[in-house]
């Protein structure tokens, strides 16, 4: 199996073929391919894994002296 790899852009959900590969495709036997779609990705856009990030940082700076705010309270 021959790989190739190429950056482009879906549009109206198809996926255009470089024509340097257009004729290395018309020439396949029996047109079988493999299509793996990784698309990028920004480190914000995974909620989850940030905000597991943010506590661990608050965390790192936390402190048993600081322990007396979990249970402080007003009187009103």
């Amino acid at each position: 199996m021959k790989a190739f790899e190429f950056t482009t852009k879906i549009k109206k959900n198809k996926i255009d073929i470089p024509s340097r590969l257009q004729n290395e495709i018309a020439q396949s036997e029996d047109g079988a391919a493999r299509v793996i779609i990784l698309l990028e990705e920004s480190p914000i856009r995974d909620e989850s894994a940030l905000g597991q990030l943010v506590v661990e940082k608050f965390l790192e700076g936390y402190d048993e002296s600081d322990a007396i705010y979990d249970t402080y309270k007003i009187d009103e």
